[in-house]
């Protein structure tokens, strides 16, 4: 542990950060891939998983670039973060729900899931998506330590905020503490 930064498989983010970054996306989006395409069913093990990951990859980067991530001096930073809130948000979508524009309308943007599995993923990318943005939030803080530096601080929270997520979905949904089955859309539509 390193100042209340955990070392991640046996390295920080903190030293080395593009390296790092690289290596877990390249360890973490085939392992995603394989997970989710063993639990859905009738998920989708195609190119298309790979394309949406690409899409994902660049639209996140453009957002953040938007929202005033560095452009040149940490492009190759920004693109590997990039890279991982696709692994971490379109992965699990792209391989469970197929890449049909109207399905993904339907559950991200009116977020109407029809069932639990659309909700879990739903839940769970959004949230890995607040969390990128919450991260945000020391990085411009006159604090000078080494784990604000770009983008640490957001892979951090977009990691945390997944797993919380999913936990906490997991655990409402076992034991009945809310009925999640409100938060589903009885509507065929779209």
């Amino acid at each position: 542990i390193q100042f209340g930064v955990p070392h991640v498989f046996g390295f920080s983010l903190i030293e080395e950060p593009l390296q790092n970054l690289v290596r877990t996306v390249l360890t973490f989006a085939p392992v995603n891939v394989a997970m989710f395409h063993a639990f859905a069913k009738g998920g989708s093990f195609r190119t298309e998983v790979f394309g949406a990951w690409i899409v994902g990859t660049i639209v996140f980067h453009i957002i953040v670039v938007t929202f005033g991530a560095p452009v040149v001096e940490l492009f190759q930073l920004t693109l590997a973060w990039s890279a991982l809130l696709s692994t971490i948000a379109v992965i699990p979508a792209a391989v469970c729900l197929g890449i049909k524009r109207e399905t993904w309308f339907r559950i991200f943007v009116d977020f109407r899931p029809r069932n639990m599995d659309e909700l879990a993923i739903a839940i769970t990318s959004l949230a890995s998506i607040l969390g990128s943005w919450l991260g945000a939030i020391p990085i411009p803080l006159d604090w000078d330590e080494p784990w604000q530096a770009w983008p640490v601080t957001l892979v951090y929270g977009s990691v945390l905020c997944a797993l919380l997520s999913s936990s906490a979905f997991y655990l409402i949904s076992r034991f009945k503490f809310v009925d999640l089955r409100s938060m589903i859309s009885h509507s065929r539509d779209s």
